[in-house]
């Protein structure tokens, strides 16, 4: 398995929000939605309110549960609209969409045939129903959601961006693109649109545009963690490690959670020789799965890099398979195969794996080279990876950064 540059995808789901009558009592859905809570549990627990002002509050309160963050209460709340007004094609694709929330994919997309049963030309459904079947990974499924809601409204970009990321999964780059650029040209405020454009735009290697791409998302949406994880490891691929640093940190502060920037951020401080920073977020990443083998296998780089201590990695290396990729890089890091064989290795048959095969073996092979203090058996091997590994390549943006170090 190869790594390229750990880009975020957005994922948006679509809302059908219940209209205000004038029967409704206005704070219950109007204003901030903490405020709607009281005032919309006072209309659903009245029973001289009408049912169809009952359900309308049981939405408006679902969606405020929604807000605050309380996805098991939402669900109740809009699992009582179905059942008191089962014909609410509305209440069924707010349900849909919080048990997608809650990783429910099969109840959500029960949900949505049901609204759409009861409203098909709810177009905000059908992409709802498209992203659900995207992340089950059914992408040929996922596309002819999209292209219905595309059919009732041909202008919708959020179908746009989903259809062209569900051509991602398929393989189809260039058609891909072609749904971003027409999402950013019929929505031009949509920062999903600009930040899926900019990631198929890295993987085509027009990294200035992919660039330029991030800087819109983030114009848009200066809070996307996606934006920032993305534009940084951009960056990291033109050799401006300096700024793309700066985006991973801020990718960082604003999800500190985020994996993608946790890996990004480690390549970028080897390629700037802060190694002891590197291996802090390698070993983030390799305690948030230890069963990752790259994983290990970078903590113990950076560390070697480093001077640090790394007693548990021989152990730790032993617990992977002998066979599969990359075992024999973790042999050599080990102490247990020689460099020589590792070069010496056959590389797969397929044309696009023997150059990712090359790039991680001439980058790891190089790189334990220098940890041995043999400048000289490292220049040709890291040069080599910095100038063919392939672009969104995690090890050509450090090989760039170490390439610099080596030469005089």
């Amino acid at each position: 398995m190869s790594y390229r540059s750990m880009l975020v995808a957005a994922l948006a789901l679509v809302t059908l929000w219940p209209e205000m009558t004038a029967a409704q009592v206005p704070v219950c859905g109007s204003g901030e939605p903490q405020s709607w809570l009281a005032a919309c549990t006072d209309i659903i627990e009245n029973p001289r309110e009408s049912l169809a002002n009952r359900v309308r509050a049981l939405k408006f309160r679902g969606l405020a549960n929604y807000r605050s963050g309380d996805v098991a209460r939402a669900v109740a709340d809009f699992s009582e609209a179905t059942r008191l007004a089962p014909q609410d094609a509305e209440a069924w694709n707010n349900l849909g969409m919080m048990r997608q929330t809650r990783g429910d994919l099969d109840g959500a997309i029960a949900n949505y045939d049901k609204a759409i049963a009861l409203d098909p030309n709810a177009w905000s459904v059908h992409v709802n129903r498209g992203n659900a079947l995207r992340l089950k990974r059914d992408p040929a499924g996922a596309i002819a959601a999209y292209d219905r809601a595309l059919a009732l409204k041909a202008d919708l970009g959020s179908a746009l961006v989903g259809r062209g990321s569900a051509l991602r999964l398929l393989g189809y780059a260039d058609r891909a693109l072609a749904d971003y650029e027409e999402a950013t040209h019929v929505a031009p405020d949509n920062a999903s649109a600009w930040l899926d454009r900019g990631a198929v735009l890295m993987q085509k290697g027009s990294i200035a545009e992919a660039i330029a791409s991030f800087d819109k998302t983030i114009a848009l949406n200066p809070q996307s963690v996606e934006a920032y994880n993305n534009r940084g490891a951009a960056q990291s691929q033109n050799g401006d490690f300096a700024r793309a640093a700066a985006d991973l940190d801020n990718a960082l502060r604003l999800g500190p959670n985020s994996e993608e920037a946790y890996g990004n951020r480690a390549f970028v401080r080897l390629a700037l020789g802060d190694f002891a920073g590197a291996a802090a977020d390698f070993d983030e990443l390799a305690q948030r799965n230890p069963t990752d083998p790259y994983r290990v296998l970078w903590r113990h780089l950076a560390r070697l890099r480093a001077g640090l201590a790394d007693e548990g990695f021989a152990r730790d290396a032993a617990r992977f398979p002998p066979d599969p990729w990359p075992a024999p890089l973790l042999a050599l890091y080990a102490g247990s195969l020689e460099r020589e064989k590792i070069l010496a290795l056959g590389l797969p048959v397929e044309p696009a794996e023997r150059r990712e095969r090359r790039c991680e073996t001439a980058f790891y092979v190089g790189e334990h080279a220098l940890t041995r203090n043999d400048r000289s058996g490292a220049a040709a091997l890291i040069r080599e990876a910095a100038e063919n590994c392939p672009i969104g390549f995690l090890e050509r943006a450090a090989a760039i950064g170490e390439l610099k170090r080596l030469q005089p």
